[in-house]
């Protein structure tokens, strides 16, 4: 892991040619998401369960954006494959999804009484732009970083994208504890915000090809499509069997994920300084897994990783629910465990 956050580095001393820029780009770009996880993705559903939201309230919060990712993703590939210049065009979508954090700001430090149902809707809403960017950032890594770079790239992405995601968890947790209310929760979720607009800036400046507008498919009707569609899971082998498997993993990661911040403050009453050491862990042993697990699977092949994922992730879902106010120490632990399996 070391040699590859030293990689990084390197990268960003090497001679700029049109490939290394969009590496260092890359790079630089997911270093500054860590910031943003490590701030309000991480703190906004623990603002929620401090504002006395409900579990319905804190759990839409996770469900809402996926639910309306799930309708708007279809449309977003016909929308997204007639755009030209891929990174301005999708970047412009990330910068309408960062704004929804001005309203969220406003509404808990105007209105706190009120505020936890208008965020869940604003913060849901912002997933149709999130999902249009999304959906063009993926043609823009294949277009930026040739095959025979990828696989390192995209390691020494995550690898600084958990060591940044670390650190600020870690900083802001502190932030939060030692600042006075709402100007604790403001300073964090402005820093996510600019840091979110510093990522979007460089993300747009990656230097791929234009594209031409494709010719415009011959229409076909509905059943033709929907077949179309589910052929991956009707041709045989083992996709489907892929698709459930991990279908039913996130299942049980994602099930209890709207709750924890329920749990860690009302359950626990653990501070913001708390959650954020114990969120510091899981994002360091979430960086170490990556890489280890990367190995194993590379050797031993992926079976073994997926059985050990399971396993480990139910184990430390398991030891966290039996947590309780007097042994919440074990947690961080825990967290080792749950981060280092997921």
């Amino acid at each position: 892991m070391l040699a590859r956050v030293a990689y990084a580095f390197r990268q960003l001393r090497a001679p700029a040619g049109r490939e290394d820029r969009n590496v260092r780009r890359l790079l630089l770009h997911t270093a500054l998401f860590g910031v943003v996880n490590g701030g309000i993705l991480t703190f906004l559903p623990v603002l929620l369960a401090r504002l006395g939201a409900s579990k319905v309230v804190v759990s839409l919060l996770t469900a809402l954006p996926a639910l309306l990712t799930i309708f708007t993703a279809p449309p977003a590939g016909v929308i997204v494959r007639r755009w030209r210049n891929l990174p301005v065009a999708s970047g412009r979508c990330f910068y309408i999804m960062r704004l929804c954090y001005i309203p969220v700001m406003a509404l808990f430090a105007l209105a706190p009484e009120l505020a936890p149902l208008p965020i869940v809707i604003i913060w849901g809403l912002s997933a149709i732009p999130a999902t249009l960017g999304n959906t063009g950032f993926y043609d823009i890594l294949a277009e930026a970083v040739p095959p025979r770079r990828r696989p390192v790239v995209n390691g020494v992405r995550w690898a600084a994208s958990g060591l940044t995601t670390a650190i600020s968890v870690a900083v802001f947790g502190q932030l939060l504890d030692i600042l006075p209310w709402p100007t604790n929760y403001l300073a964090v979720f402005s820093t996510s915000f600019l840091a979110g607009l510093w990522l979007i800036y460089v993300y747009s400046h990656i230097e791929v090809p234009l594209r031409e507008p494709p010719p415009e498919p011959a229409r076909e009707p509905l059943y033709r499509r929907l077949r179309e569609l589910l052929k991956p899971l009707t041709c045989g082998g083992s996709f489907g069997l892929l698709l459930l498997v991990t279908f039913v993993l996130r299942l049980g990661q994602f099930l209890p994920a709207g709750l924890l911040s329920i749990f860690w403050v009302r359950n626990l009453q653990a501070t913001d300084a708390w959650i954020g050491y114990r969120a510091t862990i899981e994002s360091l042993a979430l960086t170490a897994g990556y890489y280890f697990w990367g190995r194993v699977a590379s050797r031993r092949g992926y079976h073994l990783v997926v059985v050990a994922a399971g396993l480990g992730t139910g184990l430390a879902l398991i030891l966290t629910g039996l947590a309780t106010r007097d042994t919440m120490g074990i947690l961080f632990g825990v967290a080792l465990l749950g981060g280092f399996f997921e």
